[in-house]
């Protein structure tokens, strides 16, 4: 039975919540246990792989989404894209295979161990296969299962990495092999619960026709061949940035990266989840051609949204330095101010992922790749200026290079983004852009002048986060009462109502 819409989002905060206080305790046991060098190697491959497989799959994910969203009771198109699973992984394993037989991976891989390689592409493979069946569940209706399940299993691999890290056993194999275990079990799982509840794509009956494959292949090519132009320039831009910084910069300095984009991810996880269940909703609202049920999800849930990931950014870029030596010990102290600087990535990662629910939503990818395409050119030459050395006529900043370069150009794409959509649901642009410098100018300000206020009383760091982060908080809550029209689209009696009802609960 499908969850309602309200349920589904209560369950998804829940499980962005418990998520984040164990991805938390990780973020700080791995990379201390692995160090800058290997938690650099861990990242760059998996970074690697991950575009890889974001390639192969020729931007036909989010046509696979939106259609199933539609058309929910056509298993056929399930085991349709089962098998296109199949063949990306068929096309991996002998592209993979052909870097080695040329010798290109001295290049390419940095000589990162063969060993290493080999889980990193299994992880990276399982944990492709885990977004695709997530979404699944999303677009079935069955958050609330699904989500369960993902903090059970996020649990376990706390309780795994917390008994190596006891052990003194948490290498970079070690973690691998870990998280290769708990994703199977995952997967198993939500695919018994699906096969439960009578979704059986390899039925007799869901046989599939070569008319209805042509078919299937016709209709995904209109939808994501844009996309796959799109996620073609992403894969060499997203490559050839990460590998200028472990060329020239070295394992150190991907590690600091790295760890700033471990933290900055921490934050996105309680906003970047929901963009599923966006998606679906203006996908099944796009059927309709129910503009208004559109329009009343992007101006009743966006700010809210961005104000929950402004309040958790600024807090973090307020603290940069004191988080990185609380989390990664004395040896990220230097990843300190690459860490403020990223910290305000996710809100606009947050506003680019509901953005891209209503290009998503109503087929326009077209669009998109015109947008995208052209920012992503323009980010590769800005990361060979900011990474490349005084030698080659570059500015050498390293990891912190990468990280002006990302914010920058996010900012840039997402605003463009907010524009074009805007245009779509026939709101107002100005509006939307005045709501988020108000989002941001606020928690910006509050968030740095409390930061001020603690630093020159307390000069223990533990302190001045606990103190700091009690006081900021409350203020937060206090300006989000006092403004609560602008940031984040609610009146106070609406406020009043929903804190009674948690209470209650």
């Amino acid at each position: 039975m499908e969850d309602s819409l309200k349920k589904k989002f209560s369950t998804k905060i829940i499980s962005n919540v418990l998520t984040f206080a164990m991805s938390s305790v990780i973020t700080i046991l791995v990379p201390r246990s692995l160090g800058p060098s290997d938690y650099g190697n861990f990242s760059y491959i998996n970074h690697f792989f991950n575009k890889f497989f974001g390639f192969f799959s020729l931007g036909s994910l989010l046509a696979f989404f939106t259609k199933l969203s539609q058309r929910p009771k056509e298993h056929k198109m399930i085991r349709f894209y089962i098998f296109f699973l199949l063949f990306v992984l068929v096309i991996s394993i002998l592209l993979l295979t052909t870097i080695y037989i040329t010798g290109s991976e001295k290049l390419l891989l940095n000589e990162i161990k063969l060993q290493v390689v080999v889980l990193a592409f299994a992880y990276s493979f399982l944990l492709y296969l885990i977004n695709i069946v997530r979404q699944v569940n999303d677009a079935y209706g069955f958050t609330v299962m699904s989500e369960k399940f993902f903090i059970v299993q996020k649990l376990l691999s706390l309780l795994i990495v917390l008994s190596l890290y006891f052990f003194n056993a948490l290498n970079i194999v070690f973690y691998f092999v870990h998280l290769i275990l708990v994703l199977s079990l995952l997967l198993f799982t939500w695919i018994y619960y699906l096969d439960s509840q009578k979704i059986k794509p390899f039925a007799k009956v869901n046989r599939l026709s070569k008319v209805e494959v042509k078919k299937y292949i016709s209709e995904y090519y209109t939808y994501s061949h844009p996309l796959f132009t799109i996620g073609a320039v992403a894969l060499l831009l997203a490559l050839s940035e990460r590998w200028f910084l472990q060329y020239f910069g070295g394992s150190e300095e991907q590690g600091f990266y790295s760890f700033s984009f471990a933290i900055t991810s921490i934050i996105f996880l309680f906003t970047g989840a929901l963009a599923p269940l966006f998606t679906r909703e203006f996908s099944i609202a796009w059927g309709k051609k129910d503009f208004t049920h559109m329009r009343y999800l992007y101006n009743r849930f966006i700010p809210p949204l961005i104000a929950l990931a402004s309040f958790f950014s600024f807090f973090v870029a307020a603290n940069g330095e004191k988080i990185g030596i609380l989390l990664g010990g004395r040896l990220y102290e230097n990843a300190g101010f690459s860490i403020a600087v990223m910290s305000v990535y996710p809100i606009h990662q947050t506003y680019g992922q509901l953005c891209g629910s209503v290009f998503f939503a109503s087929g326009k990818t077209k669009l998109m790749r015109n947008i995208s395409v052209p920012f992503n050119i323009l980010g590769f030459f800005l990361t060979a200026f900011l990474l490349l050395p005084d030698k080659h006529g570059g500015l050498d900043l390293g990891s912190l290079g990468l990280v002006y370069k990302m914010v920058f150009l996010q900012f840039l794409v997402v605003n463009f983004y907010l524009y074009h959509c805007s245009k779509i649901l026939n709101v107002s642009f100005l509006e939307s852009m005045i709501k988020q410098i108000a989002i941001i100018a606020s928690f910006a300000g509050l968030a740095f002048l409390v930061n001020i206020l603690f630093e020159v009383v307390f000069d223990d760091i533990m302190l001045q986060l606990i103190l700091s982060g009690f006081v900021y908080t409350m203020l937060a809550v206090l300006m989000i009462f006092l403004f609560s029209k602008i940031l984040v689209s609610s009146s106070r009696s609406e406020l009043l109502e929903l804190f009674n009802k948690i209470l209650k609960k």
